[in-house]
């Protein structure tokens, strides 16, 4: 995803700059204070973990705050790229597909969510994970080990469900709130500008 800023700035104060070398500078400082602050947003919703207060991934600050940056910028425009493809599913929300023959697993516990995907985390002596269809759908249990002995003797924990797709709904805070973009560009070019008028004094 990309975010592209647009010198909005007066005639008269567009003359005064006219110089390309100065202009770019200019967005390039805009461009620049863009990518700090919505860094600081990204930082901010990192910070407020999880609803159910499981394990913490750090999505917003591994996956969307480390792919943010300023990449660029000529005298009249700046962009920031958000490099993450999984934020745009956050903003935009949708459905995830598990692909031809294969379930998405859905973690049902910490324990599981720190884990990872049923293939990345199991190894000898964490626990067999056992495939179990229910009533209420698939899932994947840990055997914890026996009690006794055959299936019921097991002492299983349910750690994933097994679905053929999910659907997310668009997270509204995934930006910052309308304005506040906007308010750190006028904010920023006003002092670009006034530094500017002082070296030209």
């Amino acid at each position: 995803m990309t975010i592209t800023i647009t010198d909005n700035a007066t005639a008269q104060v567009q003359a005064i700059f006219a110089n390309p070398a100065t202009a770019r500078r200019r967005m390039q400082a805009i461009g620049k204070r863009v990518e700090v602050d919505l860094r600081k947003h990204f930082d901010r919703k990192n910070s407020e973990g999880n609803k159910r207060g499981w394990y913490r991934s750090n999505f917003w600050s591994k996956n969307v705050k480390r792919a943010t940056s300023f990449t660029g910028a000529t005298e009249n425009e700046a962009t920031v790229t958000i490099a993450s493809r999984e934020f745009v599913h956050k903003l935009r929300g949708g459905t995830i597909r598990a692909k031809a023959g294969r379930m998405l697993a859905i973690p049902l516990r910490s324990q599981a969510k720190a884990a990872g995907s049923p293939g990345e985390w199991s190894t000898p002596g964490d626990g067999q994970l056992t495939f179990i269809r229910t009533k209420k759908g698939a899932y994947l249990f840990r055997n914890r080990g026996f009690r006794g002995r055959g299936i019921k003797g097991q002492r299983l924990e349910a750690w994933y469900k097994l679905v053929a797709s999910v659907r997310h709904l668009a997270d509204p805070s995934a930006l910052p709130e309308e304005g506040v973009l906007s308010a750190a560009v006028a904010d920023q070019a006003e002092k670009e500008i006034a530094a500017e008028i002082r070296r030209i004094s």
